[in-house]
């Protein structure tokens, strides 16, 4: 099983193998909670009034005490830039100044799987049985339905049979008609689904297929496709560190860039390798208009 903290991470050391900034660490000596300003770390290091980052939240650090072994958050430090503000256990880590915000790739990560779609989609199935034609909702597909790979009905061998008539009304109440079928039947769908998104309290330890409801093997797909969004701020971080220097060599000051190429080239190619594999393992069936 593949988490959301575990995407992070893979994205985070995608993009930092081609930079030359290592993140400064240090650890909570105790824990906090949501509304804690002073953070009790382990030899605090950096300059005050910077970011420091723990878990998913970014907090806003007004003073560094070395010698007590604290941090000091401003009055409105503790959920910063939009993150959400939640207890720590002790030992956790503690990010000093992170280049690569978690909260900001995860959001990435929500921005990818909205990209993909259509072209890459959630495989699902719904079984339910058949209703009357009398009051016109034989068979009501769940809400995030959004196209039919498929139909099929028990067979006399108690298998499913392919229903190859049908008619589906996705923007009247999502209602599925069949063209052979008894009140009572017992009808099983396959269909496709909008990607699911990551709940925004970003739960380091959510399921990217319970989240998504996408093949496992997509997540790879993921982790370029975000880390490609990212890279073109590589140049950015550069310039600011390096001034006049990085502004003086143009190539140098290109390495986002031509890295950020060089990713979605490579998300591409997954997307349409993905792509092929969605296609030939659910095919979407030619079917009659029926009723």
């Amino acid at each position: 099983m593949t988490t959301l903290g575990q995407i992070v991470s893979q994205v985070r050391h995608r993009l930092a193998g081609a930079g030359e900034v290592i993140e400064t660490v240090t650890a909570l000596t105790a824990p906090i909670d949501a509304t804690d300003t002073t953070l009790s770390v382990d030899s605090p290091r950096g300059s005050p009034q910077g970011v420091i980052e723990v878990g998913f939240e970014q907090v806003r650090i007004k003073d560094a005490d070395p010698t007590a072994g604290t941090f000091t958050a401003w009055p409105f430090g503790r959920g910063y830039n939009g993150t959400t503000a939640t207890a720590h256990a002790a030992d956790s880590e503690v990010t000093i100044s992170p280049r690569w915000a978690a909260s900001t790739v995860a959001a990435e990560v929500n921005g990818v799987l909205t990209e993909i779609y259509p072209t890459l989609y959630a495989v699902k199935t719904h079984e339910a049985s058949y209703a009357s034609w009398v009051d016109g909702t034989a068979f009501t597909l769940p809400d995030d339905a959004a196209g039919i790979i498929a139909v099929h009905r028990p067979s006399g061998t108690g298998t499913w049979a392919r229903e190859d008539a049908w008619r589906w009304e996705p923007n009247a109440g999502q209602y599925l008609f069949l063209g052979h079928a008894n009140a009572g039947d017992a009808v099983r769908v396959t269909y496709a689904a909008r990607p699911g998104l990551f709940d925004t309290n970003w739960d380091p330890a959510e399921s990217f297929e319970d989240a998504t409801g996408l093949d496992a093997r997509v997540a790879d797909l993921l982790i370029l496709g975000v880390a490609a969004r990212l890279a073109t701020f590589i140049d950015l971080a550069r310039t600011a560190q390096r001034g006049a220097e990085a502004k003086a060599d143009q190539r140098e000051q290109a390495l986002g860039v031509a890295l950020a190429r060089t990713l979605q080239a490579q998300f591409e190619a997954r997307v349409a390798a993905e792509r092929d594999i969605l296609n030939r393992e659910n095919p979407v069936r030619v079917h009659k208009n029926g009723r």
